[in-house]
């Protein structure tokens, strides 16, 4: 692990948890460790199964979605490592979509004036492409005061190659926790 910022050092596989995340990991232990177990060896009817049956076909939805949630976090953290924050937070309003949020945004200043970086987090199973940017800059529209924008993805699974080249052509940050964090 190599130190992050003015010596602070972050472990992307850590939490220094709050009572709220310690009890999203526990939940999601029991869960995994506990619940299985007691089911195989108690002498239960088929419905009972096959409830269980669909908890665990759903499950991977939530492990991504309880994981996603943690990826989010760690670059929250590395946005405030690596950039001079006055603010840091997410956005939630309305478009003519509906409902939508950004999951990181951050008035920063780099020495030469102040900009809003603007971040999604993408922790799933497939790279991240132009539509996640079309979406994140389209919704960054209806964000009132936002000026000088700057536009960063996170993915976990890194990036399709004509979203890089678009990306290095318009100065959009993209990282994957390799480029975050180098090879563990």
């Amino acid at each position: 692990m190599k130190p992050i910022g003015e010596g602070r050092i972050v472990d992307p596989t850590l939490f220094h948890p709050s009572l709220d995340d310690c009890q999203h990991w526990m939940a999601a232990w029991i869960y995994r460790f506990i619940i299985p177990p007691l089911f195989a060896t108690m002498d239960i009817g088929m419905e009972i199964m096959h409830s269980f049956e669909e908890l665990r076909l759903s499950l991977p939805h939530f492990v991504e979605t309880f994981f996603g949630q943690g990826f989010e976090y760690i670059c929250k953290e590395y946005v405030r490592e690596h950039h001079r924050c006055k603010e840091l937070g997410s956005w939630w309003g309305k478009t003519e979509k509906g409902d939508s949020d950004i999951d990181i945004v951050a008035l920063c200043d780099d020495g030469d004036g102040e900009f809003h970086l603007v971040c999604e987090c993408k922790f799933r199973n497939k790279e991240s492409g132009m539509k996640e940017l079309k979406e994140l800059q389209t919704v960054s529209d209806y964000m009132r005061n936002c000026y000088n924008k700057r536009f960063c993805i996170f993915s976990r699974s890194g990036f399709t190659d004509d979203l890089m080249e678009y990306a290095e052509s318009l100065g959009i940050t993209l990282l994957t926790p390799e480029d975050m964090y180098g090879e563990r």
